[in-house]
Parts: C-alpha cells; sequence; structure tokens
C-alpha cells in the first residue's frame, strides 16, 4: 500500500490507534471519521484529558485538507 499511517492515543498506560493502510491518501473526511473512531476506543475520561489535542487533531486535518494533504502520517493524541 503507497499510504498508511495512524492516529495514536497514548501516555499514562494509554496507547490506543486507528490504523490506515490504502492506495490513496485519506480524504478529509477519512481522516475525521479515523479521529472520531479513535476517540470513542478510549474511555470518556482519557478523552476528557486529551480535549485540546483532539480539537488540536481536527484542525490538522482540516487545514492539511485545504493545503493538499498531510506531510506526516502519524499524529500523536
Amino acid at each position: 500500500m503507497k499510504h498508511r499511517g495512524r492516529l495514536q492515543a497514548q501516555g499514562e498506560n494509554l496507547e490506543a490507534s486507528e490504523a490506515w493502510s490504502q492506495n490513496e491518501p485519506p480524504t478529509k473526511k477519512d481522516g475525521l471519521t479515523m479521529l472520531e473512531k479513535l476517540r470513542k476506543k478510549i474511555s470518556k475520561s482519557e478523552a476528557k484529558k486529551r480535549e485540546k489535542a483532539f480539537i488540536k487533531a481536527h484542525k490538522y486535518i482540516e487545514q492539511a485538507s485545504i493545503n493538499g494533504g498531510l506531510r506526516h502520517s502519524l499524529c500523536y493524541i
């Protein structure tokens, strides 16, 4: 696969991720869907601790779609 990567939430005994491996780069919709799946994989308290990081990742995906795509295939939450 030509395009692969993952969104990852980690720290304080937590490690969860949403990965992709496909021939085409993920779309903005794909990225935002994976981000939401990641949020749902972790507990509400863990997601709350990382709320600012989730917001930052959401904005990053939005901005990347405007600028023609992501440069990095790994995003830590």
